[in-house]
């Protein structure tokens, strides 16, 4: 759930932005996905609409980390919801599913909560992809 403001977009708790790789063509796409909530409460997952993505996609996984960098000067989101590791790459067949426009996830911050855990990145995780020192 996006909200518009003069200075760009503010993410809600669980929007997120993530690469998908394609691995029909091994390009790398990023992802804008917007929370879109299950009209039940309580569910320990959580569904994600893309909002946005590259639709070209970039030939290396440090183009499209400059893409999510690009994107997160526009974009005021959560550390927690922005998925670039390498491990954090989901790997898709477009050719076989299409691009990735839903998706149900569990809910990492319900779930980290539960194990006593933050929802904030750890100091290794990069944030606007500058690994941090």
């Amino acid at each position: 759930m996006f909200f518009e403001t003069d200075t760009g977009l503010i993410a809600g708790p669980y929007d997120a932005i993530g690469i998908v790789k394609n691995i029909a063509t091994g390009r790398f796409h990023t992802f804008v996905w917007e929370e879109k909530p299950l009209p039940s409460n309580g569910a320990s997952f959580v569904r994600l609409k893309s909002k946005m993505h590259h639709t070209e996609g970039a030939p290396t996984f440090e183009e499209a980390i400059a893409h999510v960098a690009e994107l997160r000067k526009k974009i005021e989101i959560s550390d927690d919801n922005v998925w670039i590791l390498p491990s954090e790459v989901i790997e898709k067949d477009f050719t076989e599913t299409g691009y990735l426009d839903v998706m149900f996830l569990p809910d990492w911050k319900k779930n980290r909560s539960e194990r006593g855990q933050e929802t904030t990145k750890t100091d290794e995780r990069p944030v606007d992809g500058v690994p941090r020192s």
